[in-house]
């Protein structure tokens, strides 16, 4: 079942939503089943080192010389796991390590279309040519919220500041680029919506308010969509 379908433009928004959660979490609990027997078995197998080193980047610093950049996931070669080559780039790569790509247009206007069929195809886009080029996994989408004018890279992101459609519209680009076989990463971090001080501020948020504004799309992303990763530190 496919999220950018016509019934998106048939359906009522809470038909969309239920129907479209119930047949994608059936179809990712099938195949999440059949994967977590290898999953368990290969965490079992890793040290605690190992499993660190699994979630940090792997590559050189914000140098952007070596041969791969920075975004990779490092090889465990006894446990038969590859390099995951990563790059950067919500609207299109951006170099780091490789050459620079299309440049897509902005998330912003992406999400003003209201189309989960061009969000979908926005996506294929972006997984061909991140497939042609040797590359995994894709930092994209980005989806936080359009907050102030001062946040520079908001214009990246495609949930401007309707929770709902960024839930309905983040999924079918997730989906379109891991039709190629690439990875798709979802980011950058909920209620990341600034970018002055953003290594150091702290942000304090009740449950309702995360569950009804900041979350939905990071949400929809995982249960809808079955993105491969999401961003979880800097």
């Amino acid at each position: 079942m496919k999220i950018h379908s016509s019934a998106w433009k048939a359906l009522s928004a809470l038909a969309i939503a239920f129907a479209a959660l119930v047949g994608l979490a059936t179809h990712a609990q099938a195949q999440q089943n059949s994967d977590e027997p290898r999953v368990e078995q290969i965490l079992s197998q890793m040290t605690l080192d190992e499993k660190l080193d699994y979630i940090t980047g792997y590559g050189v610093d914000f140098t952007f010389v070596n041969l791969k950049g920075v975004f990779n996931i490092r090889p465990i070669q006894r446990l038969g796991l590859p390099l995951i080559y990563g790059v950067d780039g919500s609207l299109g790569f951006v170099g780091q390590g490789f050459q620079p790509g299309t440049r897509f247009p902005a998330g912003q206007l992406l999400t003003s279309t209201w189309s989960p069929d061009l969000a979908y195809e926005v996506g294929v886009a972006q997984g061909r040519e991140g497939s042609a080029r040797g590359i995994h996994r894709i930092l994209a989408p980005g989806m936080n919220f359009y907050r102030t004018a001062f946040g520079g890279r908001s214009f990246e992101y495609m949930t401007g500041e309707d929770p709902f459609l960024g839930a309905a519209l983040v999924p079918p680009l997730v989906e379109g680029i891991q039709s190629q076989r690439v990875m798709a990463t979802t980011k950058h971090f909920a209620l990341n919506d600034q970018e002055v001080n953003r290594t150091f501020i702290n942000i304090v948020a009740d449950e309702r308010t995360l569950r009804e504004i900041y979350l939905p799309p990071f949400e929809a992303a995982v249960k809808l969509a079955n993105t491969a990763a999401i961003m979880s530190a800097f």
